[in-house]
Order: C-alpha cells, then sequence, then structure tokens
C-alpha cells in the first residue's frame, strides 16, 4: 500500500496557520525540520503507532511502517487507533491498515508498509545502511526483543541514524533513545513572556 497525496492542495490551510500551536512550542526551525523529517516505523504496537500518530499529525514529509505482514486481529483492532472491526476480515496486513489511517489524519503525509522479517532487517550488506534504513532520519520502533533492539541499535549507529526504540505494558512505558550526535533542545519563549520554556 502506497497513500500519496499533493503536498500543497488549494484546500489545505497554509503551515504558518495549520502548525500554529507547534510554531509557538519549537518555533518555524523545528517545524521546518520535522517538514523534512522521513520515518522509519518498526513493529506495529500501540506504542509505536502512538508516535508516529503524533509525528504525521505533526507535519513530517514522509513514512515506512516496516512489518511482517502480519494480519490485524481483533486484538490489534481493540489496540490500533482507527482502526474498525470490519479491517479484521480484510486482506490487508496491520502495517497497511495503519498507513492508511495515518494518511487520513493528514493527506499531505505520504506513507507506505514494508512487508520485512526482523532477522534479516538489520542486516547490513557490504558495510552499508541497511536497506530499509536507507533515506530515513529517524526509526522508532516497538515490541522488540533485546537482541533485536541491540542490532538495530548497531544498524542505526553504524548508519548515522538516531533512533527511538519503546516498549508497554498496561501503564508502564519504556523508551530508549540513540544518536551518535549530541542534540540540542532549543528554548523557545513564547512571544510576550519573560519565563522561559525549559
Amino acid at each position: 500500500v502506497d497513500s500519496t497525496s499533493s503536498s500543497m492542495t488549494s484546500e489545505s490551510p497554509p503551515p504558518t496557520s495549520r502548525y500554529d500551536r507547534q510554531l509557538r512550542l519549537w518555533g518555524d526551525v523545528g517545524q521546518r525540520k520535522l517538514a523534512r523529517a522521513r520515518i522509519a516505523a518498526i513493529g506495529v504496537t500501540p506504542s509505536t503507532m502512538e508516535c508516529m500518530k503524533c509525528l504525521v499529525l505533526g507535519g513530517c514529509e514522509s513514512f515506512v511502517i516496516i512489518d511482517d505482514g502480519a494480519r490485524v486481529d481483533a486484538r490489534l483492532a481493540g489496540e490500533l487507533f482507527e482502526v474498525s472491526v470490519d479491517d479484521v476480515d480484510g486482506a490487508l496486513s496491520a502495517a497497511e491498515v495503519c498507513v492508511r489511517a495515518l494518511c487520513a489524519l493528514n493527506p499531505d503525509a505520504r506513507g507506505r508498509a514494508l512487508r520485512a522479517a526482523r532477522d534479516t532487517l538489520f542486516v547490513a550488506r557490504d558495510d552499508e545502511t541497511p536497506e530499509a534504513f536507507a533515506g530515513v532520519d529517524v526509526v522508532v520502533a516497538g515490541g522488540l526483543s533485546d537482541a533485536e533492539s541491540v542490532a538495530l541499535e548497531r544498524a542505526c549507529t553504524d548508519g548515522l541514524t538516531p533512533f527511538v526504540i519503546t516498549r508497554a505494558c498496561g501503564l508502564f512505558g519504556e523508551t530508549r533513545t540513540g544518536a551518535l550526535e549530541r542534540w540540542a533542545t532549543e528554548n523557545v519563549t513564547p512571544e510576550g513572556s519573560e519565563t522561559s520554556d525549559l
């Protein structure tokens, strides 16, 4: 499934009015970076798809959801946003259903589903970035085993790609991030305020 739309249709509001609240948080520089972001999501889990929902609503350029091609089951239909019971009996994979739902949230975002087995996903050929991560700015993953998390970290570090690994169990959640370079947090003070946010 490849859901693509034009970047600016006549019906879309200008980015400054559409993302007004975000511009107040991280400024126009941060919004421009997000608008150019290409994201890979590994695994269709509630925490991964919630991260993707926030990034797509925020205005990311494009995304790919990488999963093993499993079909939507009753458990997923209840845990994932925007997934109806009608999708349970459909022929689409969970990744394809999520791509459709995410693209419906923001018609300017381009999304696609990629079927890949996890045991081959993190393997690079000839000391290059793994094929699934080529041209990606950040990787968001969920539902990985400890060995898969280590393999993802190695693949992302070798390819100089920042990553976020999420795990959730009930009300307990864990997030692990990594990047070779240091991230700088830019403090954006709201207009007319003398108090800093950070």
